[in-house]
């Protein structure tokens, strides 16, 4: 895992390259280089994880033909190709690899790769310059253009560092105030900046662009696989373990946060199941209040002769300090108090000498994990007619969940907004009350929905939503903000493509059964005998935000903002807000607390 920049069409300042080599060592401490080439520089800092040796320094140059590349990520087939193309079977690196495709094949070579990517290579041959992103944006790549100036990089901070102007992107900051649109692949919090797409290439000469997407999901074979139970099972088996293993490549140990949720569960028997793996340390972050605490939640799960529990617990008089430094970091607001938690839990991490670890993401978006999926399969079998599993499922839903759902089900409208409208992951709205600014008021915005195929098929169709623009986009770039302050690796098995290709072509209905989301997952960690994990809903509110932000920091929050910038900014009608405030403070309902950690937030970004 390494950080990158660089510039196209300009020559930066000799300042301005030192400051962005500085900036970047967070996402790669272990070593730095820097290329230049009439109006073309590169910078790369380094996190040794494959190739611990001068072998894989960056920037690497082909010798014979000059091709230049920078990369970020790890290449999980690397060895695979290597052996089926004939390369040097003397090479260790994974960035090595990629630069002999690339020379052999030209950029076609990047449907064969497997893994997570951000790579920028140079031709000097076509004068041209390639920037890749993996499939689903685990790696970031930003890009910023002024005419014929480009500057791009790992993250939003090397871009500054680099010349970019540093200017607010009100549409942004409008989506985020009313919806909580915190990242979604196509825009920044500031303009002119935005993210490479998602499974595409990007290519720049000096008079034209061109961009090409290399994958898309919903273009895989939409016959579904009609499989029995026990081949389910074995199905879903097989590529879980397949996807993990491939994730264990290291020359580095490799440690996992862990929950006590199903997710993270899953990772680590099949850790133990490994046999590279002898004991492992796992992270996991709680609080001091026991209702919220995960550290006890999964103290009695395992034989403490194979896991090594590390503890970091975030403490309410912290988070203010804890957030100011986050959001200074990510140039962006943070998801709530879970994300900053996860940024106090990397620091831990990297103080117990762990540069990798496994992470979850992804799980409930491939698996349908989401209380919202099940009114999304509600409409499916509607559409279909099938009545009988209907009234089912609405029955089983009742018993786990206790929603009745019998008169609402005949709405399809009620439905589709409760499945499709901008939902948090326990079903509840995202939208808040109004507290825009003079500045904001007038902005025109749109919070389209994808129109993509699938068959037709509702459950399939708000999955995808979510992995491509309303929930992984963001979920993704907190991990990789996240860890990469702390300069550590996240690695995110369930979002190996081979993965999520085989699930998407199992017919939808296999996701969901008798009200339990997630059932393929839930079948899979039968065979670990593993008990104590819950065999039903997912547990959203698992942090105290709305305490601290509600009743124990109301003070401090509350000055905190009335003596931000916001209001003279014209982002937010702090009257508005602070009256809102107070009148959420003095209800005994603790209710949501979304809309003070967005504009509070806002006041970091924009102090």
């Amino acid at each position: 895992m390494c950080g990158f920049a660089g510039v196209f069409g300009f020559n930066p300042k000799k300042e301005q390259i030192n400051k962005c080599l500085e900036g970047l060592k967070r996402r790669g401490p272990d070593d730095y280089g820097y290329y230049s080439s009439h109006n073309l520089s590169l910078v790369h800092t380094r996190l040794s994880i494959i190739d611990l040796t001068d072998d894989a320094k960056q920037p690497m140059v082909h010798n014979q033909t000059g091709v230049t590349i920078v990369f970020n990520g790890e290449i999980y087939n690397y060895r695979e190709l290597q052996k089926q193309h004939n390369l040097n079977s003397k090479i260790k690196s994974d960035t090595r690899i990629i630069l002999e495709l690339y020379v052999k094949f030209g950029l076609d070579f990047v449907s064969q790769l497997n893994g997570m990517f951000a790579i920028c290579i140079w031709d000097p041959r076509e004068q041209s310059i390639h920037l890749i992103r993996d499939r689903f944006g685990i790696k970031p790549i930003y890009i910023y253009q002024q005419r014929e100036k480009f500057i791009f990089g790992s993250d939003l901070n090397s871009i500054f560092d680099l010349g970019a102007k540093k200017e607010p992107n009100l549409k942004s900051i409008k989506n985020y105030l009313n919806f909580g649109i915190t990242e979604n692949n196509k825009e920044t919090f500031y303009d002119n900046i935005i993210p490479i797409q998602t499974g595409s290439t990007l290519s720049i000469t000096s008079d034209k662009i061109i961009k090409k997407k290399y994958w898309e999901l919903d273009k895989i074979d939409k016959d579904y696989l009609n499989l029995n139970e026990t081949e389910l099972v074995e199905f879903v088996e097989y590529n879980i373990n397949k996807s993990i293993n491939s994730h264990l490549i290291s020359d580095v140990p490799i440690g996992l946060t862990l929950s006590s949720g199903l997710d993270s569960n899953i990772l680590l028997n099949y850790m133990f199941e490994n046999d590279k793996t002898s004991k492992i340390k796992t992270f996991t972050y709680g609080y001091d209040e026991n209702i919220y605490d995960e550290s006890k939640k999964i103290q009695k799960f395992y034989n403490y002769e194979k896991i090594e529990r590390h503890i970091s617990k975030l403490e309410c008089k912290n988070l203010i300090n804890e957030l100011s430094e986050a959001v200074n970091y990510f140039n962006s607001p943070l998801g709530g108090l879970g994300t900053l938690s996860l940024f106090n839990l990397m620091k831990n991490i990297k103080k117990n000498d762990i540069s990798v670890i496994l992470s979850g993401e992804g799980a409930d978006e491939v698996f349908a994990g989401y209380k919202y999926y099940f009114y999304a399969m509600l409409l499916d079998l509607k559409k279909n007619n099938d009545h009988k599993r209907l009234n089912d499922e609405i029955k089983s839903w009742n018993l786990i969940t206790g929603e009745d759902l019998s008169n609402i089900v005949n709405n399809d409208k009620l439905i589709a907004n409760k499945a499709f409208g901008m939902m948090a992951p326990d079903g509840t709205s995202l939208k808040s009350e109004n507290f825009e600014g003079d500045l904001l008021k007038n902005l025109d915005t749109q919070n389209e929905l994808y129109s993509h195929d699938f068959n037709h098929n509702n459950l399939n169709k708000v999955r995808y939503e979510d992995i491509f623009k309303k929930k992984l986009p963001k979920l993704l770039m907190f991990q990789d903000r996240c860890s990469m302050f702390s300069s550590i690796e996240t690695r995110v098995p369930f979002l190996d493509h081979n993965l999520v290709e085989s699930i998407f072509k199992l017919n939808p209905s296999n996701l969901i059964r008798k009200g339990k989301l997630k059932r393929l997952l839930r079948n899979d960690m039968k065979k670990f005998k593993f008990k104590d994990i819950k065999n039903s809903q997912k547990e959203y509110v698992a942090t105290p935000q709305r305490e601290w932000l509600k009743k124990d920091l109301y003070n401090d929050i509350y000055d905190e903002i009335k003596s931000s910038k916001l209001q003279d900014l014209g982002i937010v009608n702090l009257k508005a807000f602070l009256n809102e405030y107070e009148n959420y403070s003095s209800k005994i309902d603790l209710g949501n607390s979304f809309f003070v950690w967005k504009v509070l937030n806002l006041k970091y970004i924009f102090n």
